[in-house]
């Protein structure tokens, strides 16, 4: 098999694993598309779409059109400056979907280049590069570029891969020059990446290689840098001193929070990197020819350091591991040449336990798993997207709504067990002369969403059995919503009157039910 072949398979078995069905999120975009009449319109709904997938990925689309766009996330305030998507989707005249599509297409280079760095050019070549590919695919530069829209971390992996292994030093200056204006943390992991490039160098002098190698990246890397801080606090963005008070002193995140998350982020690859610094270790003293042990301990100090940097630099642990990614196919490498024998059932052991584990991207104390968790489908980017159809069309796009279409965005979303799509619907249902639903169906959908802890959905139920919109007055029912919703109970008796005895027994006892009932 090519490099080629083994390319897609790995890219097919990784994404199954790990990747969203987006299949159907576009399959639900193209039919949400065909009711456009008008590019407007179908700007309105992609954007739709993308904004109940991902907020990033709907700001990534805002800064093609315009690179001056406001951001007032402050999580996502550092996009301000991770231009290099946009001004490619824009350059280039992409859509959205294609612009937001070039971190998956980041991630198949990223897999062709670990396939190409793991074959060793013996008999079994292309599986060696197989089991580098899975093993160090599986972690979060790859996982999130998969799974999140707006986020490029795999074209972040491959900037700093060409820093440490690619033989073109006019490459590696391109890399230098573009990675930053993606992701401003390169500039934190370029030493690390000259420092494996330079393990990678087996003979020349030191000084003659930082001449010819590294002092252009260096160069390069600190104009980044100095343009960076100067641009920092304009254009909406952050300056230095507010991001490290808000994600580095302002985060409440424990030392196990922040270990979890850096393991999540390279996963089976942090046993690669630690059997490669000591392969390195041992060959050091046991080759005269080989690195001195020196040198050996400073890569693992450098590694520490940079890890440590990433880790408490950001809430986003799991993503920040990707400074430490040149490591894993130089480890990789490292530790098959000094355990040949054991690194021939090591690889393919690693690269399986890589693919089963269980996989969770981590942001502050949110563990989120990989892929979501089936058992909690409201939390699919599909059902969020579908609830911003069904808002946008029951809104009306340029003053025209279209409540048929909004109710059916909002029931699939509904049906899928997202609470504010199943209030949306039931208001809808309420309001809209047209619906003509039946009054068990508006409580069906208003009870799931009161019970899933929606407030509005709670309130809504006590106007409604309080005798509106048709329904029967049923004091007791009424009581019980308003006093879940968190009224006061001189708001629930000032409504409502005095209980009779009968009727607190009966709130009490509906109360005590709906607290204890799940949808």
């Amino acid at each position: 098999m090519t490099i080629l072949a083994w390319t897609v398979l790995a890219s097919l078995l990784l994404g199954l694993r790990f990747s969203p069905n987006w299949v159907q999120f576009l399959a639900a975009a193209r039919e949400a598309e065909a009711a456009a009449s008008y590019p407007a319109q179908k700007r309105a709904i992609d954007r739709a779409m993308i904004s109940g997938a991902s907020e990033r990925g709907a700001l990534v689309t805002d800064q093609k059109s315009d690179w001056g766009v406001s951001i007032d996330d402050p999580n996502h305030k550092a996009l301000r400056w991770r231009l290099l998507p946009a001004v490619i989707g824009r350059v280039l005249q992409l859509s959205d979907w294609a612009t937001l599509g070039l971190a998956h297409l980041g991630c198949l280079a990223l897999v062709l280049c670990l396939v190409g760095l793991g074959m060793t050019g013996g008999q079994k070549a292309g599986l060696d590069g197989l089991w580098l590919a899975l093993t160090a695919g599986a972690s979060a530069p790859l996982i999130t570029s998969l799974g999140w829209l707006g986020y490029y971390d795999s074209l972040l992996a491959l900037g700093l891969l060409a820093v440490a292994f690619m033989s073109h030093r006019g490459g590696v200056a391109a890399a230098c020059l573009l990675t930053p204006w993606v992701d401003e943390r390169f500039v934190i992991a370029v030493p690390l990446a000259l420092l494996v490039r330079w393990y990678g160098q087996k003979e020349g002098d030191l000084k003659t290689w930082i001449r010819r190698e590294a002092l252009a990246p260096i160069f390069l890397t600190l104009c980044f840098a100095g343009i960076r801080l100067r641009l920092g606090g304009s254009g909406g963005s952050q300056t230095v001193e507010d991001y490290v008070r808000t994600f580095v002193f302002g985060q409440e995140i424990t030392a196990a929070d922040r270990a979890f998350g850096a393991w999540s982020g390279l996963r089976i690859s942090w046993l690669v990197i630690f059997a490669g610094l000591l392969a390195t270790w041992l060959s050091a003293h046991r080759d005269k020819n080989g690195r001195a042990p020196a040198a050996a301990l400073a890569l693992g100090l450098m590694a520490v350091v940079t890890g440590l940097v990433g880790a408490i630099s950001a809430q986003d642990t799991a993503r920040s591991m990707v400074l430490l990614f040149p490591l894993v196919p130089w480890a990789w490498k490292t530790a098959a040449e000094y355990w040949p024998r054991a690194w021939a059932w090591s690889g393919p052991t690693l690269a399986l336990i890589a693919l089963a584990a269980p996989a969770h991207q981590v942001f502050g104390k949110s563990r989120i798993p990989v892929p979501p968790d089936p058992s909690q489908p409201a939390d699919h980017p599909l059902a969020r997207a579908e609830n911003n159809l069904g808002y946008l069309h029951d809104h009306g796009h340029d003053g025209v709504r279209n409540p048929s279409e909004a109710a059916k965005w909002y029931r699939r979303a509904a049906e899928a067990g997202l609470a504010e799509a199943q209030f949306n619907l039931a208001v809808l249902l309420v309001l809209d002369p047209a619906a003509k639903a039946d009054r068990a169906e508006i409580e069906r959908w208003l009870v799931a969403a009161a019970q899933q802890g929606l407030l509005p959905a709670r309130r809504s139920l006590a106007f409604l059995y309080y005798g509106n919109k048709g329904f029967t007055k049923d004091l007791p029912r009424a009581w019980a919503w308003l006093s879940i919703a968190g009224e006061q109970v001189e708001r629930a008796k000032e409504l409502f009157g005095e209980l009779t005895p009968e009727e607190q027994a009966e709130a009490i006892r509906i109360k005590s039910s709906l607290l204890t009932t799940r949808p």
